[in-house]
Protein backbone atom coordinates (compact mmCIF):
# COMPACT_ATOMS: atom_id res chain seq x y z
CA UNK A 1 0.00 0.00 0.00
CA UNK A 2 1.15 3.32 -0.18
CA UNK A 3 3.27 5.34 2.43
CA UNK A 4 2.20 8.85 3.39
CA UNK A 5 4.89 11.39 5.02
CA UNK A 6 4.24 14.77 6.08
CA UNK A 7 7.58 16.83 7.08
CA UNK A 8 7.97 19.90 8.52
CA UNK A 9 11.16 21.81 7.57
CA UNK A 10 11.45 25.81 8.87
CA UNK A 11 9.09 27.17 6.89
CA UNK A 12 8.40 24.41 4.03
CA UNK A 13 5.73 21.40 4.86
CA UNK A 14 6.18 18.56 2.62
CA UNK A 15 4.40 15.66 1.86
CA UNK A 16 5.52 12.32 0.21
CA UNK A 17 3.59 9.58 -1.16
CA UNK A 18 5.31 6.21 -1.91
CA UNK A 19 4.47 2.81 -2.92
CA UNK A 20 6.72 -0.19 -3.83
CA UNK A 21 6.88 -1.55 -7.61
CA UNK A 22 5.62 -4.12 -9.22
CA UNK A 23 7.38 -6.88 -9.09
CA UNK A 24 4.48 -9.70 -10.27
CA UNK A 25 1.56 -9.64 -13.08
CA UNK A 26 -0.43 -11.50 -9.86
CA UNK A 27 -0.05 -8.23 -7.73
CA UNK A 28 -2.93 -5.61 -8.36
CA UNK A 29 -2.21 -2.43 -9.92
CA UNK A 30 -2.36 0.74 -7.64
CA UNK A 31 -2.40 4.60 -8.52
CA UNK A 32 -2.90 6.79 -5.71
CA UNK A 33 -6.14 8.70 -6.00
CA UNK A 34 -6.39 10.07 -2.79
CA UNK A 35 -6.39 13.78 -2.01
CA UNK A 36 -3.23 15.05 -0.53
CA UNK A 37 -4.74 17.92 0.93
CA UNK A 38 -6.38 15.53 3.74
CA UNK A 39 -2.18 15.42 4.93
CA UNK A 40 -1.97 18.88 5.62
CA UNK A 41 -2.16 19.32 9.46
CA UNK A 42 -5.77 20.76 10.74
CA UNK A 43 -3.77 23.88 12.02
CA UNK A 44 -1.88 24.98 8.89
CA UNK A 45 -5.15 24.54 6.38
CA UNK A 46 -5.42 28.21 4.39
CA UNK A 47 -1.96 29.40 5.63
CA UNK A 48 0.06 26.78 2.91
CA UNK A 49 1.21 28.12 -0.60
CA UNK A 50 1.98 25.14 -3.02
CA UNK A 51 4.95 25.37 -4.44
CA UNK A 52 5.83 22.12 -6.20
CA UNK A 53 3.89 18.64 -6.87
CA UNK A 54 5.12 15.31 -8.88
CA UNK A 55 4.09 15.48 -12.70
CA UNK A 56 2.90 12.24 -13.13
CA UNK A 57 0.37 10.02 -11.26
CA UNK A 58 1.82 8.06 -8.43
CA UNK A 59 1.82 4.05 -8.89
CA UNK A 60 3.06 0.61 -8.57
CA UNK A 61 2.78 0.37 -12.13
CA UNK A 62 6.67 0.55 -14.06
CA UNK A 63 5.38 2.97 -17.33
CA UNK A 64 6.26 5.91 -18.22
CA UNK A 65 3.37 8.02 -17.03
CA UNK A 66 3.79 7.01 -13.26
CA UNK A 67 6.22 6.84 -10.45
CA UNK A 68 6.79 5.34 -7.52
CA UNK A 69 7.31 8.37 -5.42
CA UNK A 70 5.80 12.17 -5.34
CA UNK A 71 6.80 14.79 -3.29
CA UNK A 72 4.36 17.62 -2.77
CA UNK A 73 6.07 20.90 -1.54
CA UNK A 74 4.15 23.78 0.69
CA UNK A 75 5.72 27.09 1.95
CA UNK A 76 3.81 28.29 5.04
CA UNK A 77 2.70 31.23 4.78
CA UNK A 78 3.99 34.44 7.43
CA UNK A 79 1.49 36.17 9.55
CA UNK A 80 0.98 39.36 7.46
CA UNK A 81 0.30 42.88 9.17
CA UNK A 82 -1.46 45.16 7.91
CA UNK A 83 -0.05 48.65 7.39
CA UNK A 84 -2.58 51.36 7.68
CA UNK A 85 -2.14 52.97 4.70
CA UNK A 86 -2.36 57.03 4.47
CA UNK A 87 -5.60 58.94 4.12
CA UNK A 88 -5.53 60.46 0.37
CA UNK A 89 -4.95 63.93 -0.03
CA UNK A 90 -7.57 66.08 0.09
CA UNK A 91 -8.26 68.86 -2.53
CA UNK A 92 -9.05 72.21 -1.09
CA UNK A 93 -12.81 73.28 -2.61
CA UNK A 94 -13.41 77.41 -4.49
CA UNK A 95 -16.50 78.38 -4.02
CA UNK A 96 -17.16 79.39 -8.11
CA UNK A 97 -17.60 83.09 -8.62
CA UNK A 98 -20.72 84.29 -10.57
CA UNK A 99 -20.40 86.13 -13.54
CA UNK A 100 -22.82 89.15 -14.37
Amino acid sequence: MFKEEVILEDNLLKIVVSIDQRKFAIEDKLIYKLDHKRLIPSDLIGKVILISAPDKKISNISKSKYVATGTWVYQIAKKQTKKASPAPAKRSRTARTKKS
